[in-house]
């Protein structure tokens, strides 16, 4: 566990929800493309083998691994999932509070993160041992995404613990230059057997204008100011700085432009500065980067569900999420750093220029946008919230 999760855990724990007795029985699996013709990750199964030698059950072998897959990507760092633990399973569930109402309304980034950490998930019990499969299990009412159960065999995987703790994002400069063939052909490669998923190449430049008009007028929105504010940590002062959402430094930026930022999000001043054009400025400055040459890559999936899960569903969207974990893992293993422009496909405007600009009809959705790339300096690494202490629920432990 990482210092920051230490003192994380020290201050502050959220709570997930109670665990479900009257839940449905367990599902049959959901689709699984990746279980096939990938390599196993080659861990060690000591620790699966040490839990059922000494009785215990997987769940608690898997509870003592949660830190790791907390590290799963969310917009602006929300980390909506929760896990409530059973003897023989775990359900995935999300906390409305941690939605983003504003910037997110049809929940996409919600049950892409969801998906990406089930996949996650996945990863880190393949690389302890231990046996696990996922089934996506969506419930709105009890807000249940997906639930973890027992298997015959571990999840087969290339990636490795070592991977999920690298992945991150690096908003500020990358090195010149686009994506080499090998890092490219290495994301799409993931999702070669998908027939629902696919990565589209751009250069920086061709799409620098269409996000900052996208991020210009997210800032100077009333409603989605004020969310991207709440989201902020902009000084290691702030109370939730070591646990969620966006502090100075993964942002890339100095502690007084940190400030300067919040200052500018809240509900006195906004007004003001939005008729100044400060919004304009700081999506210029947001999007220097972008002036650069380099790559964007484009996640483009099935709305038609003909292909496999339809990705104007949420179970599709989970399954998509997933596809997008895989590739960054992937772009990950060679050096690779993301930086997600949620914005550019948010904003009425430049979401269907974008989808023009590719050819994309009704049958496809852009799922996400981001620029990927090798960062010039080390980002900093973003904060998470420590898996919290075990109650007992139905037939074993659960997290609450």
């Amino acid at each position: 566990m990482t210092a920051p999760h230490r003192a994380a855990r020290r201050r502050s724990s959220d709570p997930g929800p109670d665990p479900d007795p009257d839940s449905d029985p367990d599902p049959e699996p959901g689709h699984d493309p990746a279980t096939s013709g990938a390599s196993s990750s080659g861990a060690s199964s000591s620790g699966a083998d040490g839990a059922r030698e000494a009785g215990i059950p997987w769940t608690e072998a898997f509870h003592a691994l949660e830190d790791h897959c907390r590290r799963a990507p969310s917009r602006h760092n929300t980390q909506p999932w929760t896990l409530v633990y059973e003897r023989d399973r775990i359900t995935i569930h999300w906390q409305p509070e941690r939605l983003l109402p504003c910037t997110d309304p049809d929940r996409r980034d919600l049950f892409l993160s969801l998906g990406a950490f089930l996949e996650t998930c996945l990863i880190v019990a393949s690389g302890a041992g231990l046996a696990v499969r996922a089934a996506v299990d969506l419930d709105e009412g009890k807000h249940r995404a997906a639930r973890l159960l027992p298997a015959d065999s571990r999840y087969r995987t290339p990636f490795t613990l070592t991977t999920v703790e690298t992945r991150g994002c690096a908003r500020g400069q990358h090195r010149p230059g686009p994506l080499t063939g090998t890092e490219l052909s290495a994301a799409r490669d993931q999702l070669a057997p998908l027939p629902f998923a696919r990565l589209v190449h751009l250069h920086t430049r061709e799409i620098a204008a269409l996000a900052r008009r996208a991020d210009r007028r997210l800032l100077a929105d009333r409603r989605a100011a004020a969310e991207l504010r709440s989201w902020l940590r902009p000084t290691a002062r702030h109370p939730r700085h070591a646990l969620d959402g966006l502090s100075g430094p993964a942002l890339e930026l100095t502690p007084a432009g940190a400030t300067v930022l919040a200052a500018c999000l809240t509900s006195p001043l906004h007004p003001l500065l939005r008729t100044l054009a400060l919004p304009r400025l700081l999506a210029a400055a947001h999007h220097r980067p972008l002036r650069a040459d380099g790559s964007v890559l484009v996640l483009v999936g099935d709305a038609s569900g003909r292909r496999g899960p339809d990705a104007a569903t949420p179970q599709g969207l989970i399954e998509h999420g997933r596809a997008l974990a895989r590739a960054w893992y992937a772009l990950t293993e060679h050096g690779v750093r993301v930086h997600p422009l949620a914005a550019l496909i948010d904003d009425p405007r430049t979401g269907p220029l974008l989808a023009a600009r590719l050819g994309i009809g009704e049958e496809r959705r852009i799922l996400c946008v981001f620029r990927a790339g090798h960062a010039m300096q080390q980002p900093e690494r973003s904060a998470r919230i420590p898996a919290g202490g075990a109650v007992m629920g139905e037939g074993g432990p659960a997290r609450r």
